[in-house]
């Protein structure tokens, strides 16, 4: 396989089904993929059909995170608020209270549902009462993730620091040599798999309480991580890029120069990702959802692989009426779309001025503080910063020209 051009669009197809941010997907049985948006909806992809089945618009505010378990669907929306949706009726089921701010990631195992929150609160939800059976505070700041795996809890936060509580007994793991916020975790093979925001991924060994490898992976934050049963690493960047990784290489210490393969595609931020047997999909701030092909990274590894037909039949025809539209063929095609996601509280970056600016956390600054968000605290809602707020965004950049040369 050829290298890509520098901008290159290597996605197979694009789903154009919201209207602001794309903030979560979750694939479920490989067929139906489900997305959650800054525009407060909820879409139900049938990916044999290639188009949204349904549309869900009664979140009352942005969409942080979706799941789906036993045929319901699980929303977590900025007013702290979980709500149940029946995919039948696409109506609501019922709605799940206790958390003060933004729910911003869930999981499930069992019968259980887990919520982390900005609140800096994890709950555990029994999914048969939609009562609330257990309210865990481990972290100093706002949670960012939470995975369950086996019966044990990975769980990472913005003040920098990993949780895991299994079989009774909770640990607590934060890298010394690094003040920056835990953006993702995937565990996996015994070890833990991190994505942080200073654009480093981090494998722990929970036993030992260590970090093994460094990923020195991209410039710009890590909001999405999936590790794969190929041993193979995916970081969804703010820098627009996926970047893949072979998990077999033993090294303490991974530059950029040692990744696989580079998917290139979105005009913003990537925000999220979910993967299936051989395909990937990611979404981002440029309110698209790509498919990438995950036999592309066989062919990088193994020239001359031979190629698999892919379940994408039906999406190879492009009709217009899908919300699809294949590859594109121009290499130059980016000089001719900028950004589109825009200044954002973005619930786990933090203040977000433009597709590549960051403000640094109060906790990057003073690393003996613990912030709850970042340095700029607007409001406890994760509202839009139009551009059109010159002064504020103005005053934003100020600061962070002062903070660059201090």
């Amino acid at each position: 396989m050829s290298p890509p051009s520098k901008h290159q669009d290597t996605s197979l197809h694009t789903f154009n089904v919201h209207t602001d941010a794309v903030s979560a997907l979750h694939l479920v049985r490989g067929d139906t993929l489900y997305s959650g948006s800054y525009d407060c909806s909820v879409a139900q992809i049938d990916l044999q059909q290639g188009a949204a089945a349904h549309t869900f618009n009664g979140s009352g505010s942005m969409v942080h995170c979706v799941h789906e378990s036993e045929g319901q669907v699980y929303i977590g929306n900025d007013d702290g608020e979980i709500i149940v949706l029946d995919p039948a009726s696409g109506k609501a089921a019922g709605i799940l209270r206790g958390h003060k701010r933004a729910v911003v990631t869930l999981c499930t195992e069992e019968n259980f549902l887990y919520s982390g929150s900005k609140d800096a609160v994890i709950r555990q939800w029994d999914m048969r009462t939609r009562k609330c059976l257990k309210k865990m505070r481990v972290h100093a700041g706002p949670v960012t993730c939470v995975h369950m795996l086996d019966g044990t809890m990975y769980s990472g936060s913005w003040d920098g620091s990993l949780y895991s509580l299994g079989d009774g007994e909770g640990r607590r793991q934060t890298d010394p040599k690094s003040t920056s916020p835990v953006l993702a975790v995937a565990p996996a093979a015994g070890l833990l798999y991190a994505a942080y925001r200073d654009g480093r991924a981090r494998v722990w060994a929970p036993n030992v309480e260590k970090v093994v490898t460094t990923f020195v992976a991209h410039d710009s934050g890590i909001p999405a991580i999936v590790v794969d049963d190929q041993a193979r690493m995916y970081l969804g960047s703010e820098d627009r890029t996926i970047s893949v990784w072979d998990l077999k290489m033993q090294a303490s210490f991974v530059d950029a120069e040692k990744r696989v393969c580079t998917y290139k595609g979105h005009t913003d931020g990537v925000t999220c990702l979910a993967n299936g047997e051989t395909l990937l999909y990611s979404g981002s701030y440029d309110h698209c959802i790509k498919i990438w092909d995950l036999k592309a990274v066989d062919r990088t590894l193994v020239p001359g692989l031979e190629e698999r037909s892919l379940p994408l039949h039906k999406l190879s025809e492009g009709r217009a009426d899908m919300d699809v539209h294949a590859a594109r063929a121009d290499p130059d095609w980016w000089k001719k779309t900028g950004p589109r996601g825009g200044p954002h509280m973005h619930a786990r970056l933090g203040v977000r001025l433009d597709h590549n600016v960051l403000i640094p956390t109060v906790k990057e600054v003073f690393p003996d503080s613990v912030s709850d968000f970042a340095g700029v605290h607007i409001c406890d809602k994760c509202q839009p910063l139009y551009r059109n707020d010159h002064y504020l965004l103005n005053h934003v950049r100020s600061r962070c020209i002062q903070y660059n040369k201090s």
